[in-house]
Formats: structure tokens, C-alpha cells, sequence
């Protein structure tokens, strides 16, 4: 994670929804509204073309630190879904809610489904 002091046109790779990119700072901006305040990067995507904005948090000087954040938040978040799952009602309404779609799939609640279902003696569908 970067901090504060990193300077204008630094490359840097970013955690988004759409998985890392590879971006150049564009300046630091501070949020505000009447309930939080936060530090973030505006930032110009050079692998789409965009401009973003991004918190500190979601921004590393490597890429390969950036994939091995993804990747721990992606086991931590795998790991919370499984450990919710403890009968078969729980089963089917975390699949209910997990729809797959042409915007957003959550792949790893699905996974999640389909390891717990197996567990509890069921084999899913696809």
C-alpha cells in the first residue's frame, strides 16, 4: 500500500471491482460530506484509458504486491462465506442471493455454495 507522499505521475497497480490496474497518479484528493472524510488518489488507468479514483489502501507500488493483496482479501472473503454457511437453509439463501449476472457474479460465493453443498452430502448443478 502507498502512502501520502507518493509523487504525481507515479505508475502504481490499484484493487478495483474489475480486478488490478495499472495507473498513474494524478493527484491526492481528500473526500468530505458530513459523515466521513478520507484520503484518495485520482488516478488515469493505463489499461483502460479512464479516470478513477481509488483510496490508499487499494493502491501498491507492485504488481505483485497488488496481486498478493487481491488474493488475500479473496481468501479472507471466501473464508467469512463458508464459515456462515451452517445448514441447508443457510445453503439455499446464500445461493439465493447469488445470482449470476451479466454486470457482476460472485464467484466466490459460488464456489462457496458448491463446496458447502458438497459437505452436506449434495452435488449443485452448473
Amino acid at each position: 500500500m502507498v502512502d501520502e507522499n507518493i509523487k504525481v505521475k507515479t505508475v502504481v497497480w490499484v484493487i478495483t471491482d474489475i480486478g488490478i490496474n495499472k495507473s498513474e497518479i494524478v493527484e491526492l484528493k481528500t473526500y468530505e460530506n458530513k459523515n466521513e472524510s478520507f484520503k484518495f488518489y485520482k488516478l488515469y488507468s493505463l489499461d483502460n484509458y479512464w479516470h478513477y479514483g481509488a483510496k490508499l489502501e487499494n493502491i501498491f507500488l507492485t504488481e505483485n504486491d497488488a496481486k498478493n493483496e487481491l488474493k488475500k482479501r479473496e481468501q479472507e472473503d471466501y473464508q467469512t462465506k463458508l464459515e456462515s454457511i451452517k445448514s441447508i437453509e443457510d445453503l439455499l439463501n446464500f445461493m439465493y442471493v447469488r445470482m449470476f449476472s451479466e454486470e457482476y457474479t460472485d464467484w466466490a460465493g459460488i464456489k462457496v455454495a458448491e463446496d458447502k453443498a458438497k459437505e452436506f452430502g449434495y452435488n449443485l448443478n452448473k
